[in-house]
C-alpha cells in the first residue's frame, strides 16, 4: 500500500521549512478532498459495510496529483534552471524490505512525470540538477584537514558499508537521472574524506563526479581548508542549505495521513506507514534569480503491508 501526493506550485512557500511542506501537504489534501468528497465517502463507506476495514488501508495505492490549476513552472519564454533535492528518511524501521534502490527509482520515475508535463507547457527549460540527501551523513568540519597520509585516511571510509552503499545509489542516481534529462548531480553534508571518496569512485565508475555539495548554514560558514582545496580543484559548488536533519517527522506524517483518511488513525494503523522519500523540486528563472516554481512530492508506504 503506498500514497504518493504531489503539491503543484506552492507560491507562499519560500523557506522550504518541515512546517511549510505540512503546510503545503495539506492544503492540496484539503483540495482533493473536495473535488472527490462524494467518491471517497461512498467507497469508504463500501469498505467498512464490507468487512469492516478502512478505506485508506485497502487501497492498494492512492495518488493525490498536483492542482491543473497550478504548474509547477509558470513562466512563459524564460529558461528555469531547476533544482530537485532527493531526501531519504531516517529510521525507516523496516527498510530491509525495500530496498533504496528501488526508493531511488521510484523517486526519479515520479520525476519523469514532473518534467513530462513541464516539457508540455509553454515554459522552456534550463539546466536540471539533483542533490541526493542521506540521513545517516552528517558534516564533520575538521575531516580530511591532513593531506599527508591522504589514501590512508580515506580507506576506512572507502570500505565501510555506509558510504559503499551511498556511492552505489550516487551511481545509480545519475544513471537514472541522465535518462530524464537531469544534466548536474550533487550530494548533502558531505565533508572532505567522503566528497574524495566519491569523486575516486566517479572516475573508477566513468560517471558524472557531483557538480554540488551543500553544506548547513551551522557549519557552512567557515569550512575547512582541505574541503574548500578539493571543491576548487574538481569544479564543485559549496552551496548553503536549511533543510532540518528530518525534514518530516512522524507526527507530521500521521497528520497528513489521517487528512487524507479523514479520520484519526488508530495505532496500529499508523504504526506501519511511513515516508519512503520526498522530492523538493526548485525553479529558479535562469539568470534572474527570480523562484518560478516551488513544489513537494512525498511517497508513504505501509511497510505492513509488504
Amino acid at each position: 500500500m503506498s500514497v504518493l501526493i504531489s503539491t503543484g506550485n506552492v507560491s507562499h512557500a519560500r523557506q522550504s521549512h518541515a512546517a511549510d511542506l505540512v503546510l503545503d501537504l495539506q492544503a492540496r489534501i484539503h483540495g482533493w478532498h473536495h473535488h472527490h468528497q462524494q467518491q471517497l465517502q461512498q467507497q469508504q463507506q463500501h469498505l467498512e459495510d464490507q468487512n469492516g476495514d478502512n478505506w485508506l488501508n485497502q487501497h492498494a495505492k492512492i495518488i493525490i496529483p498536483p492542482n491543473p490549476d497550478e504548474p509547477l513552472f509558470g513562466s512563459v519564454q524564460a529558461d528555469v534552471d531547476i533544482t530537485v533535492k532527493l531526501f531519504f528518511p531516517p529510521n525507516f524501521g523496516k527498510s530491509s524490505r525495500i530496498p533504496r534502490q528501488e526508493l531511488l527509482s521510484s523517486a526519479i520515475e515520479s520525476l519523469r512525470d514532473v518534467f513530462n508535463s513541464n516539457s508540455s507547457s509553454n515554459s522552456s527549460s534550463g539546466s536540471v540538477s539533483l542533490v541526493l540527501s542521506f540521513p545517516e551523513i552528517t558534516f564533520s568540519d575538521n575531516d580530511g584537514d591532513e593531506d599527508d597520509n591522504e589514501e590512508e585516511q580515506d580507506a576506512d571510509e572507502d570500505n565501510s558499508k555506509n558510504i559503499q552503499e551511498v556511492l552505489h545509489l550516487y551511481a545509480e542516481a545519475v544513471n537514472l537521472g541522465r535518462k530524464v534529462g537531469i544534466a548536474q548531480f550533487g550530494v548533502s553534508e558531505f565533508s572532505t574524506k567522503r566528497l574524495r571518496a566519491l569523486i575516486r569512485y566517479s572516475k573508477q565508475e566513468s560517471i558524472d563526479a557531483p557538480s554540488i555539495d551543500q553544506i548547513n548554514l551551522q557549519d557552512c560558514c567557515v569550512l575547512p581548508p582541505s574541503l574548500l582545496k578539493l571543491a576548487h580543484e574538481n569544479n564543485i559548488k559549496l552551496l548553503a542549505h536549511n533543510d532540518p536533519i528530518n525534514i518530516f517527522p512522524d507526527a507530521s506524517v500521521r497528520h497528513t495521513l489521517e487528512l487524507i483518511k479523514g479520520d484519526k488513525l488508530v495505532e496500529h494503523e499508523a504504526s506501519g506507514w511511513k515516508w519512503a522519500w520526498l522530492l523538493r523540486i526548485n525553479g529558479v528563472i535562469s539568470n534572474r534569480g527570480i523562484v518560478d516554481g516551488l513544489g513537494w512530492i512525498v511517497k508513504y508506504v505501509n511497510l505492513d503491508s509488504i
